[in-house]
């Protein structure tokens, strides 16, 4: 007697029915490009654009010295908006040809993005030179100075890791809008901070209003960094590693420090073409330099470890085994 077939599940290597039949698999359908981030370039040049406009009212017409002076002091704020704009820019580039299917190659990729950038740092440059009421060789100086700042930042815009850098220009966005309203409310925090009227006391309010600036700023970029950072991360559902967030975070401290580079080769030019001795305006620059600087390193550590823990509350609690 013959018994009964038994039905059993077609074996593991048993090709699928389409694939018997010749017909190809269906391919694995890829990761969705991001959409260009259209918004934070329009908000990064809107930014340096108000950044040109406030420092254009400063500027007194015949008085060159004093307007080198202020040029230098300006200076820096212009730089860091030029190479974040650049970053901006540039990857709202990158990120349409993505989107629209025409990914380039590297080197390609890495032109359009210096594009990018010094078509920002080129608005710049433009403001620069008609405004600021300063010789035609100061002119220059900041034309040049701002200009490459954008390209460099637009050579950063080019990386592959986007919402990376994107999180990082958000980031930055909000340090230097932090810095804009503590200067603008400069008396009532020197006052807060103990200032009693003395050149001893002004110093030691300033130290202490910009240590606070600092870890305020740090503290907001990472913060910032990390939740852009996440939200991006699961819209393209590839969750980044831990060394990301502490890039990310401590991404405005480094693009305000690529900044600080440019602003120390351009402001002691600009003061060495003044017409009279500008010994006390040099030292106060020095001394402008070291605070930025340390703000940078704030910023940096400050905006890093704070991403880091920001994350770290995010991953699931270890608990014992019950046994």
């Amino acid at each position: 007697m013959t018994e009964p077939a038994i039905a059993t599940s077609e074996p593991v290597d048993t090709p699928a029915p389409a694939q018997r039949r010749g017909t190809p698999a269906t391919p694995t359908p890829a990761v969705p490009v991001a959409p260009a981030p259209t918004w934070l370039a329009f908000s990064a040049l809107a930014w340096l654009l108000l950044s040109l406009l406030v420092n254009r009212t400063a500027f007194t017409p015949g008085s060159t010295d004093f307007n080198l002076a202020l040029a230098a002091v300006a200076l820096p704020g212009l730089v860091q908006a030029s190479l974040v704009a650049g970053v901006a820019v540039s990857l709202f580039t990158t990120g349409w040809l993505d989107a629209h299917g025409k990914a380039p190659s590297t080197g390609v990729r890495f032109a359009a993005g210096i594009g990018a950038g010094l078509f920002a740092g080129a608005v710049a440059t433009s403001a620069a030179l008609l405004v600021f009421g300063v010789p035609a060789g100061a002119g220059g100086v900041l034309a040049l100075t701002v200009g490459l700042a954008g390209a460099l930042g637009g050579a950063l815009g080019a990386w592959s890791n986007r919402p990376l850098l994107r999180a990082g220009v958000i980031a930055a966005l909000s340090v230097m809008v932090l810095a804009f309203v503590a200067h603008r409310f400069a008396d009532p925090l020197l006052r807060l901070f103990g200032d009693d009227g003395t050149p001893a006391g002004r110093y030691a309010a300033n130290g202490w209003v910009a240590f606070t600036l600092s870890l305020v700023s740090g503290i907001t970029a990472g913060l910032l960094a990390f939740w852009r950072l996440r939200a991006l991360s699961r819209q393209a559902g590839q969750p980044p590693r831990w060394p990301v967030y502490l890039l990310a975070g401590g991404a405005a401290g480094l693009m305000l420090a690529i900044a600080e580079l440019f602003t120390r080769l351009g402001a002691p030019w600009l003061l060495s073409m003044a017409s009279t001795d500008v010994t006390g305006d040099q030292l106060f620059e020095n001394m402008a330099a070291d605070s930025r600087l340390n703000t940078c390193l704030v910023v940096f550590f400050v905006g890093a470890i704070t991403a880091m823990v920001a994350y770290g509350r995010t991953l699931p609690k270890v608990t014992a085994d019950a046994n």
